[in-house]
This record gives C-alpha cells, structure tokens and sequence, in this order.
C-alpha cells in the first residue's frame, strides 16, 4: 500500500490501535473508513494525536485514552496533505505543502521560518596563473 495515496476508502486502510501488554489485548481505536495514521502519545500519555483524513485530507487530530474517546481537529487544511507528524515536548511537529510546522496544545499552527544560507551567485575568490614559477610557498594563517 502506498503510504502517500489520498482519499482511499476499503478494508486495507490503517487504523490506530492500542496494545496492552499487561492483558496481551489489543484495542481498536479509530474506525473512520479512510486513513488514520501516525499516532503519538501526549506527554502524559493520557491522548493521542493522529493523521486522519476523515474531514476531507489528511489534517491532526486528536482522540481522549481516558474516559470517552473525545475525538478533536486542530488542523483544517484543505489543499494539501499534512505529513510526517511528530511530538516532543508537547510541541506537535509536521510538513505541509513543502513547510514545517509546528502546532502547541489549544494554539493555531505556526509555520516554522527556514533559512537556507547558500553561497553567493559571484565568487569572491579568484585564482592566478603561477605556470610553475613558484620557488617558495607558505601556508596563509587565516
């Protein structure tokens, strides 16, 4: 199965499920008939947040270990896929459209400023024929 297919509704789509291994059960914890993806636990342990596309494409969402599973967005993108989630810290971490965000508990998503540093288009640099007339040479100290 293709990892990145979109708006694939069957029997083969991946739901989330917990494991407990004190009773070797196992427990299923979403059911939406599409995509659910790439779970991670709260700091606490007490949710866990996920990729799902069930409002549409793949956006954060996050569902209650205790009590009745609340079930919450807290992305709505439309164009384009949120990827790759991760949490640390319970900062939520993904890509979407090519950037990375980064999404606080009960905060809007903030895009994360990357700054490439390239070299310049000119190079500062310049070179000069010897034609083998060096006689002596030392290494400069800076």
């Amino acid at each position: 199965e293709d990892a990145f297919r979109k708006h694939h509704t069957s029997a083969i789509t991946r739901d989330i499920w917990l494991y407990e291994p004190s009773t070797g059960k196992h427990k299923q914890l979403t059911t939406f008939g599409g995509e659910d993806r790439n779970p991670v636990f709260s700091k606490d342990g007490s949710a866990i947040y996920y990729l799902s596309e069930q409002e549409g494409s793949f956006n954060v969402f996050s569902m209650s270990l205790t009590g009745a599973p609340e079930i919450a967005a807290h992305t709505s993108f439309k164009t384009h896929p949120v990827r790759s989630l991760s949490i640390g810290d319970n900062t939520l971490a993904f890509g979407y459209d090519g950037e990375i965000y980064t999404l606080k508990a009960g905060e809007s998503a903030k895009k994360v400023e990357i700054i490439v540093r390239t070299q310049e288009d000119s190079n500062a640099i310049s070179y000069k024929s010897v034609n083998g007339a060096v006689q002596e040479m030392d290494v400069a100290p800076n």
